[in-house]
């Protein structure tokens, strides 16, 4: 099933398919915290779950740097083929979102890591067409 297009109205996310209908699910089974970015430094390195996720096309990616650091953000195919490369360069200590549009890319699960120091983190993402 393909989801066409996504829409929120109210408390409600609602999807269109092609050719399965349409479906509605409650936002607050989706939603779980809110979290409040803080103006303080980071004391911890940090890779943030993409979201949304699945995604189509772009999703937003966070993380916080305790320190200035090199960093490179890059997106990987579950094989290993890199994909993308999101950020490469230095970075002040600090908190980042990065945008990524996958619409060049087919639908399937890909993996971002980022590089800072010594530091690697991993996580997994769902881009959909």
């Amino acid at each position: 099933m393909n989801v066409y297009i996504l829409a929120v109205h109210d408390t409600y996310l609602f999807a269109g398919t092609d050719g399965s209908g349409a479906w509605q699910r409650p936002l607050s089974e989706m939603i779980t915290s809110v979290e409040k970015i803080s103006t303080k430094m980071p004391i911890h390195f940090r890779l943030s779950q993409n979201h949304p996720n699945p995604f189509n096309p772009t999703t937003t990616i966070a993380l916080t740097l305790p320190s200035k650091s090199y960093v490179t953000l890059k997106v990987f195919t579950v094989l290993g083929k890199e994909v993308a490369t999101l950020v490469d360069g230095a970075k002040k200590a600090g908190s980042y979102q990065v945008r990524w549009n996958a619409n060049r890319f087919a639908s399937g699960i890909y993996i971002y890591r980022i590089k800072a120091g010594n530091q690697t983190i991993s996580k997994r993402m769902l881009p959909i067409k």
